[in-house]
């Protein structure tokens, strides 16, 4: 946990009593209680000592790095988070957490790139190094950041979390995302902006794979994807700009390190085209994340888009 400055001012409310419990009294300051290590004190949200505004967990010994706003119920027991429908607090995560993510996404794109770029043995090695980071930085990371910046609650920390009515909204994402990417596509072509797209290999690797390779491209479009991008995404890096950023700016940002992901070195310029097209398919993915507190939602989102686009992939002649 960053160490920040301290407001010295009295405590009142939920702290105050919580310092009143240190034995630091009503008008001790926040300085008081963060450095005060007493296991009395029981484990729930207070009013952040930092962030006016804010509330932020503690555990029972120390505040934790993970802050959350809006309407979250304060004082001990439980999460002490209020449950709400729509657009519920998110916990916060430090920078820290989503750069370290983002770098390890950033690692494997450069081995998956550099395997299309070789050939024999060189790219088969690099291509199954690909295929390994592809199924285990975002997991990996994702319980490393809940274990060393998290709560170590690590479906709450990600909003790695399904409801019933994610069949529903997460449809309802993936169409929004439909409508946001084609009116940026036609955008894109009518100012003239260089842009190429990144499922012409698929397109060839089904034509000489046939049905094996098509089942594979369906696995790794609609299942692999979906997952590990939305976890790292929605899960980590967006909550880890909240931490320093608003919430519209957290949105705009992890959409456009979206995009970025996705550049080919073959495309050149046409790089930026792709790049705002598939930012805009991140930002929406990133506002149905904050609309339901979580990313089971957008997984679905994520899945259903992927797949109509390898459906008309694999329709057009």
């Amino acid at each position: 946990m960053a160490i920040l400055p301290v407001p010295q001012k009295p405590l009142s409310g939920a702290v105050g009593n919580m310092g009143a419990r240190c034995g630091v009294g009503g008008n001790a300051t926040y300085r008081d209680v963060v450095q005060t290590q007493a296991p009395a004190i029981e484990a729930g949200w207070y009013p952040d000592p930092w962030i006016h505004g804010g509330w932020r967990w503690w555990d029972g010994r120390m505040w934790s790095p993970v802050a959350g706003f809006g309407n979250i119920a304060p004082g001990a027991g439980g999460s002490g988070v209020a449950e709400r429908r729509w657009f519920p607090p998110i916990p916060q995560l430090p920078l820290i957490a989503g750069i370290v993510m983002y770098l390890g996404l950033a690692a494997s794109v450069v081995v998956d790139r550099a395997s299309v770029l070789t050939s024999g043995a060189a790219a088969l090695i690099l291509g199954l190094t690909s295929l390994a980071l592809s199924l285990t930085v975002a997991p990996g990371l994702s319980i490393l950041t809940s274990l060393r910046w998290g709560t170590r609650r690590y479906f709450r920390d990600t909003g790695f979390r399904f409801r019933w009515s994610d069949l529903w909204i997460g449809p309802v994402v993936a169409v929004a995302a439909w409508i946001a990417t084609i009116t940026v596509g036609i955008a894109v072509q009518v100012l003239g902006v260089p842009s190429g797209t990144n499922t012409d290999g698929i397109k060839d690797s089904v034509d000489k794979g046939g049905a094996a390779v098509v089942v594979i491209v369906v696995l790794l479009a609609c299942i692999l994807a979906p997952i590990t991008e939305e976890l790292a995404m929605r899960g980590v890096v967006m909550r880890a700009l909240r931490s320093r950023t608003g919430v519209a700016a957290a949105i705009l940002i992890q959409g456009v390190l979206f995009g970025a992901l996705h550049i080919l070195p073959s495309l050149g310029w046409e790089n930026i085209g792709l790049v705002a097209i598939l930012s805009t398919t991140g930002i929406v993915f990133g506002i149905g994340a904050w609309m339901t507190g979580r990313i089971g939602t957008t997984m679905i989102a994520h899945a259903i888009f992927n797949g109509s686009q390898i459906a008309l992939l694999l329709t057009h002649k």
